[in-house]
């Protein structure tokens, strides 16, 4: 008698810690030091800064986004091989991550964007709470886009964010916002952390500040 198959959707985990350097107004990432595993694969990334869009809900402060750039190659590879990837990265092309009702929300190869969850601390379908943000990671053009929910805590004192990666389930993808504009875009700071440059504009349309904690 044959045995009934299951299958186990691949997920894997990050993290990333709150960067106690942040003051209001400057141009440091809100969270450092993290890493992100693409799936179940063993493939770990650096995560260097994950970075905060403020802006006011119902009169109050409120994370309208957060998003950065992972490294552009996994944890413990070779240094010929990191140079080639760092600039074979220069060459990809953006990827779709979803449509929402305004188009394609296109991702630059290694670049992830984190929405607040409407439903987040309710039950979800798993009877689990549902997560705090949720978003989409481009690891780069050999790798799928994957999926991200993520929650924020604090323990002793210090913030941080954890959560999981995993491919996006087929059909209507729960809470993907259908009013997000597709040509947002977002500058890559993860260059100037070593150097602490002054704050810069962002391209396109999204203008929001980065709100600090």
């Amino acid at each position: 008698m044959d045995q009934p198959t299951t299958t186990t959707q691949p997920k894997g985990k990050f993290f990333a810690f709150e960067n106690q350097r942040k003051r209001a107004g400057d141009n440091r990432p809100q969270f450092i030091d993290g890493q992100i595993e693409l799936l179940d694969s063993g493939k770990v990334f650096a995560l260097p800064a994950i970075f905060v869009v403020g802006g006011k809900v119902d009169g109050k402060a409120a994370i309208t986004r957060m998003y950065g750039f992972t490294d552009p190659y996994p944890i413990d590879t070779p240094i010929r091989e990191r140079v080639a990837a760092k600039a074979a990265r220069e060459q990809e092309a953006p990827r779709a991550a979803f449509v929402g009702e305004k188009g394609e929300y296109l991702l630059q190869s290694g670049q992830y964007i984190l929405f607040p969850n409407p439903a987040a601390g309710t039950p979800g379908k798993s009877g689990h709470a549902n997560t705090d943000m949720y978003g989409y990671w481009n690891p780069g053009s050999q790798y799928p886009i994957v999926k991200l929910g993520a929650w924020m805590g604090d323990k002793n004192g210090k913030g941080y964010i954890n959560g999981e990666t995993q491919l996006p389930l087929p059909g209507k993808e729960d809470g993907v916002l259908p009013d997000i504009d597709p040509s947002e875009t977002y500058d890559n700071h993860n260059q100037d952390l070593e150097h602490e440059s002054a704050p810069r504009g962002r391209r396109g349309r999204a203008k929001e500040t980065e709100m600090a904690r």
